[in-house]
């Protein structure tokens, strides 16, 4: 008796990354260009000028998996989180690479800085920077998230 191959989920079906809530909260005709083999400078720049206008400086709640913890370099009265990568479903695969980074000040890091790499944690902040930049790998999605507080009670994803 053959074994039956086992399902797969089409990509639109799959559950969302947490950035792509940024990335559907886009206008439809320049959501649908995420589906291009290749965004054009136009168009990124399209997108870019439509997040600085609709979600610069608005609240955001996010889950991520901590890849690295430390002071930033260059102050020290900052301290930075950076998500390891897995915040996008691969639904929009015109945008294959991300880059999030929260930010909170050095004296309420106490606690957080005590969580290992590979931990999952739920932030609240402000976005301070949400665009999309074109490399030779492809297109990543930066995402900077201010005024960060952590939610310790947060329900496991």
């Amino acid at each position: 008796m053959p074994v039956p191959a086992p399902a797969v989920v089409p990509p639109a079906q799959r559950q969302s990354g947490e950035l792509d809530l940024l990335l559907d909260a886009l206008p439809e005709a320049l959501r649908t260009q995420l589906n291009d083999s290749a965004l054009t400078p136009e168009t990124i720049a399209e997108i870019n000028a439509w997040f600085a206008k609709e979600k610069l400086h608005k609240p955001v709640k996010m889950t991520m998996v901590i890849h690295t913890s430390e002071l930033t370099p260059n102050d020290p009265n900052r301290y930075r989180i950076r998500a390891e990568v897995g915040l996008l479903s691969g639904k929009y695969a015109v945008v294959p690479h991300q880059q999030l980074f929260a930010y909170l000040p050095s004296a309420d890091a106490t606690e957080i800085a005590k969580e290992p790499i590979g931990a999952s944690v739920t932030l609240s902040g402000r976005i301070g920077r949400c665009d999309l930049k074109q490399f030779p790998a492809g297109v990543r999605i930066n995402v900077d998230i201010f005024d960060t507080v952590w939610i310790k009670d947060a329900p496991a994803k």
